[in-house]
Order: C-alpha cells, then structure tokens, then sequence
C-alpha cells in the first residue's frame, strides 16, 4: 500500500506586551491579531486550521475586556467539549478562578470555585440543562443574570433560537439579560447551510433590533473557507480577517500538528467494509500495545473510524465485535442514546459526522471516508493534534478514484501540509451554502415566518403588542432594504402570506433546522449490548433502514421503565407527541415510498393531512403519515434531485418521475428553480444518486 507522510505543522507564535496576563505565554499570530481586531468598529471572522486554538483566539479579548459573551456550537458534544477547553485556557494559561453552574447535570467532572471566589461564571445552555427545570424560562433568565461577573455562556443555536423567538416563560426577562453580552462567537459557521443558515442570518439581525446592546461584536469561527459564506459576512456584517497591526517579537513556532503517515484507499461505490476489517487485523496487535500504554489517558483512542453512512458504522462495529471480541469498541452515531457516546477506555471508536466536531482526542490510527473539501479537512484534522510518544500517525483515507490515482502516482514522499490542502481542494468538491436562498422571495418568506411567529407569542403573551408590532415591521422593512426586495417582489411575498394555506401551515412547524418529524426508538440491539436502548430520530430514518419498526403501545410506560432500568439517576424526561417504534436492527436500506390521494402540482407546496399522505414500505402502507400533518410538502422533478446535494433531503415516490420534499427543503427548491437554475449549471459531481440520499 502506498504511504505518503504528510510533514508537521508548526504555527508562528510572538509575545503579546499589551495584555499582563500573556506575558509569560507566547501566543498564534492569528490569536495576537484577533486581540488587535477586537476593539475595531469590524466584525471578525477567523479562518484557520483545526487545532489552531481559534476559541482561545475569540477568549483573550474577551477575558482582557471584561465582556460577557456568548459562544454558539452546532452540537451540544462540542459545546461539552469545549467547555472543558475554555475552563483549560481560564484556569491554566490566564489563571482565572471560575465557576460552573449545573456542572452535576452536565458531568465532566471539572474543579471549579465557589460562586463567591469566581472571577469568570462559565455556564451551558442547552436542552440537556434546561430538562432538569420545570421553569425553563426563569432558568435560563437566572443564568443569564447571574452576579455581575464576566459570564461566558455555550449554546447551540437552536436555543438562542428559541430565546430569541420568545418561546419560554419570562421572556422579556430572558431578553433583558442578554442586553450583558456585548459578543457571540459562532463557531464552526461553514457548517451551517440553506434555511437554517437563513435562520441564523435573520436571528442575528433580529437581536440588533431586539436588543441592540447585545451581540455588538460578532465573531465567526471556522477550519475551512468557503468564498459565498465570507462575502455574505462582508456584505450583512460587515467582517474583516484579523490581521496583525503591530511587529511583536516572535517566539519559536509551536508545533501543533505532528506527521502523519497518510495511506490512500480507493473508494467505489460503496464503502469496501472487509477492507476496513482487513486494516483493523493488522494493526490488532499495534491497538492493544498502544491502549495498555496509555491506559490512564480518557482522551486517548489508539483507533478512529469515521465514516459517512450511520449503516457502515453500525456494521463495522459488528464485523470488528464478531471478529475481535476482546478489542472495546464504542460507536459515535446519531442511532443511540446521546448519553452513550462515549471514548473512555476504548481500543476503536466507530462514528460518523458526529465525531467531527463533537469530541476532541487523542489517535495513532484513522481510517476515514469524506464527501466534500469541508468533511475531508475536519476529519484528517483529528489526527496529528497530539504527540504521541514512539508512535507516528498513520491515517488510512478512502478517497474517489481521481484522488487515490492522484497520490498513488505521486512520487513525492513527503508533502507539505499547505501543499496537501490545496491538492484536497482541487480534487474534492465543496457543498454549497445555498446562501442566495437568503435574498431570494422564499428566504423573505422564512423572515416573515420568523416575525409572524414572534407576534403570535407577544399577543399569546398580551404584552406590548403595539410596540411589538412597530418592531417586527421595521425589522421586515430593514431586511427589504437590505436585500434590495422592491415593492412588487414585497407584494408577492405578502400574496403568498395572505392566500396560501400552505404558509400558515409552515408558520406552525418552524423551528431552527426545520427538521422532519421525529419518533422515539426503542432499540433491542443497543439492548443487548447494554446500552441504553431510547433515542429519537427522524421517522425517515427508523422507517427507511430499521427492522422490523413496529409501533409500540403505551410509550410512556416503556420509556420510564426503560430509563429506570439503564439511567436510574437521570431525570428523564418524555416528549408525549411522539410515537415509539421497536427496531431490532438497522440492517437493511428499505425501499421508503411516500404518495398522496389527492393531485398535486409541481412545485406547488400543499399543506399535509391525515387523509392524504401515504407512507409504505415493502408496498405496504404504515401508519406514520399523521406525523407530517400540517408539515407542507412539494413535489419536484426526479432529474431535479442534482439541484442540491445529499443534504437536503429528497424521498422517492409512487412516481418515478417525481420526488418529494418537505418544509424547509420545500422553500430552498423553490428559490433555486425561481433562479432558473438548470441540471447542466448545478451538476458539479456525480454519476448517480448514492443509495443512502434518497430515502
């Protein structure tokens, strides 16, 4: 097999006088010129490797300005992670004394002072805390205020989402305290995409009219560069790359990334999974010595295998469990309970995109697949961040023929690890943000959404109505203007708003990510392995690839015994309007087909109701279409399945000329065919649909 070591990385470091604290401590150039952009009239966006210590770049400022911030994750893993990555730079390179609220629900098991002592209140907000209250709003508005110290507050952005859309009790309380953080810092923001990034534009926009005191800097953080994302940060935000104002006295470079032995695969159609057993066997014995090495290291994994599809992973996990079962393996996929994701003492850790930006650790071996530039740079990023001594990282990476070809002809025998980037980028693709669905009519229909909504809940509330209402309409106004929507595109928005029933239905589903309707599980293989076996996920999902999905009577009594049973102290708690199911495996890619009764257009969205949707497997109808109702669906043209790409979801039809999309997805396709995008424009990439995209 061919080997090719990609060098290590070292990143220039320079003494920073201005700040006391960073006296003994050189800093990355990027983190000095992030210091000396912070106090400028810009915004700031912050694109550099992974393991750069962007959050540390975005922190110093922070803590030597005294501002309260709060800092949004995609994930709540990686807000657990960074967490303890914040409370490490705090508390080790500033010396702060901090304090952790909840630090028993979140359970990281990290030291902290008493309220009294602290200089720095470090918090999580999320719905993993807000589950343990019955108040949610007052919780979080308690948080939000506490004492008059620097607070730093993680979150994801589906529940500043809903703080901001007024969706707890006491939400002009939860409004008020936020008016304390004069920054956020959205990481990972190349991972956002199409409504949600919609979402996030217009939420952001919405606190400077909501609370203009608030959120005064804004500083995006991501590992990889995507040209349309920053010249829509330029355009809205008005944000500049931090460069450095001043010639500091450099210290020695630090190395942070250490040499990897990097060891193409081709990749075919589908994942070559004996291949992959194939690796494990040879490098068996390799794990074992390395796991008894570092045996006291909860951060250390000697294996990693990151893979695209949540199929591969759970039958990789099964080959290697058949074939060595004295090796631990841990999975790390969106089909099992959140709270059992875990790399402790683990010999091989098995996932998918979770993995990515969720967990930070320590590996000598990766074996990885990648979809896009973004995907292949994240994950052969999580190797080589940490020196492991006697040890020198090899990474086994399946790649499309064009790059395996590529390296394998190769005579270099070392490459730069610059160098290797650009070659990544020119033979992979970059998914699109859909960022001009922004701008578009139906990006204006998804603000209006989010306003309309916002009025429902001050009328709900019977607070300020009038004031509210002199708001949201200056605030639509103000998006009018600044996306250049004249008068006659304005009237057809509002034609839509006022005659469609298909918008009121939307009105009622939004949410952040504008997901598909979800289901409980009830999993007997996760079961047996001892796991806790309750988890949700989209219907679509369970009824697509897991067997046999049988709808299970009386979920709450299920749920509560189950959970008593594996998590006895854990306050568990049930969502009553989803349904469960009983999977007893995900083995098998089920021919998922969704039709309607009546006749529709299209791309004409239409509103779902218990008598017209049809959901079947094996042509059998199941009884899950109630679930959608009030979703709005569309139908669009099978060959238009290439207008996006495999995350936007498309799901076959007793039609074979047309596909189904739902909510969201519906209003993206929309604003692309309204464009008069064409197959011949949009097709970048491939030969045909991958099985796993269509559902």
């Amino acid at each position: 097999m061919k080997q090719i070591e990609i060098e290590a990385y070292s990143f220039r470091r320079a003494w920073y006088p201005k700040w006391d604290e960073l006296k003994n401590f050189p800093i990355y150039l990027h983190q000095a010129a992030t210091m000396d952009a912070y106090d400028n009239e810009k915004n700031i966006l912050l694109c550099t490797k992974t393991g750069s210590g962007k959050t540390a770049a975005a922190l110093f400022p922070l803590v030597e300005n005294g501002d309260s911030a709060v800092f949004v994750y995609p994930t709540n893993a990686l807000i657990k992670n960074q967490l303890v990555n914040i409370h490490k730079t705090l508390t080790r390179i500033l010396n702060k004394k901090v304090y952790i609220r909840n630090e028993s629900i979140i359970d990281i098991g990290l030291e902290h002072v008493p309220l009294a002592e602290a200089e720095i209140c470090l918090h999580i907000i999320n719905r993993e805390v807000l589950e343990e209250y019955s108040n949610r709003g007052e919780m979080i508005q308690s948080i939000l205020h506490d004492p008059a110290k620097q607070t730093i507050v993680l979150t994801n952005p589906d529940t500043l989402f809903a703080m901001l859309s007024l969706s707890y009790g006491e939400h002009l309380n939860v409004i008020r305290a936020l008016e304390r953080y004069k920054t956020i810092v959205i990481d990972e923001f190349h991972m956002y995409f199409g409504v949600q990034l919609a979402n996030l534009i217009f939420m952001l926009k919405f606190a400077e009219k909501l609370i203009p005191n608030a959120f005064r800097k804004k500083i995006f953080l991501s590992a990889t560069s995507n040209e349309d994302l920053e010249l829509l940060l330029i355009d809205l935000f008005n944000v500049e790359k931090p460069q450095l104002t001043e010639n500091y006295k450099e210290a020695e470079p630090y190395l942070a990334l250490q040499t990897v032995l990097l060891k193409p695969c081709l990749l075919m159609d589908e994942l070559p999974i004996p291949t992959i057993i194939g690796i494990i066997q040879e490098i068996k014995e390799d794990v074992k010595k390395l796991r008894e090495a570092h045996v006291d290291n909860k951060e250390y994994v000697p294996c990693v295998i990151i893979v695209n599809s949540v199929l591969d992973a759970i039958h990789i996990e099964e080959e290697i469990t058949k074939h060595n079962p004295d090796l631990i393996i841990r999975p790390y996929h969106g089909l099992m309970n959140k709270s059992e994701r875990k790399i402790e003492e683990s010999y091989i850790v098995v996932g998918t995109s979770a993995i990515e930006v969720g967990i930070d650790f320590h590996c000598s071996f990766l074996i990885f697949e990648a979809g896009d530039v973004s995907s292949f740079i994240q994950r052969f990023g999580r190797i080589g961040r940490h020196k492991i001594e006697g040890q020198i990282a090899t990474a086994y990476s399946f790649s499309p023929k064009n790059l395996y070809e590529y390296l394998n002809d190769s005579k270099a025998q070392k490459i730069d690890r610059d160098v290797f980037e650009e070659m990544i980028k020119r033979h992979y693709f970059t998914y699109s943000s859909y960022s001009d669905f922004i701008s578009s009519d139906y990006g204006m229909l998804q603000a209006n959404v989010f306003v309309k909504r916002l009025m429902r809940l001050f009328r709900r509330w019977g607070e300020v109505p009038d004031e509210a209402e002199i708001l949201t309409e200056s605030y639509l106004d103000e998006l009018y203007k600044l996306f250049r929507i004249d008068e006659i595109r304005q009237q057809k928005i509002n034609r839509t708003i006022e005659k469609r029933p298909w918008f009121r239905a939307y009105l009622n589903s939004i949410s952040f990510r504008s997901t598909l309707p979800s289901v409980l599980v009830y999993d007997k293989r996760e079961e047996k392995r001892g796991r806790t076996p309750i988890y949700e996920t989209e219907v679509s999902t369970a009824l697509g690839k897991g067997t046999p999905c049988i709808l299970l009577p009386e979920p709450e009594k299920i749920f509560y015994a189950v959970m008593k049973r594996f998590r006895p102290e854990a306050k568990a708690w049930l969502d009553e309007d989803l349904p469960m199911v009983l999977i007893d495996n995900y083995d098998y890619q089920y021919n998922l087909v969704f039709a309607t009764q009546k006749h529709h257009e299209l791309y004409v969205p239409f509103m779902c109701e218990d008598d017209d949707l049809i959901i079947q497997r094996k042509r059998e109808n199941y009884g899950f279409g109630e679930l959608f109702k009030n979703h709005i669906g569309m139908y669009i043209r099978a060959e238009d399945y290439y207008l996006t790409d495999w995350r936007i979801k498309k799901f076959k039809t007793d039609n074979d000329q047309q596909l189904l999309v739902f909510d969201g997805d519906a209003l993206l396709y929309l604003s692309i065919v309204d464009k008069g995008y064409t197959l011949r424009i949009i097709q970048q990439i491939s030969e045909g649909p991958p099985t796993d995209n269509i559902i």
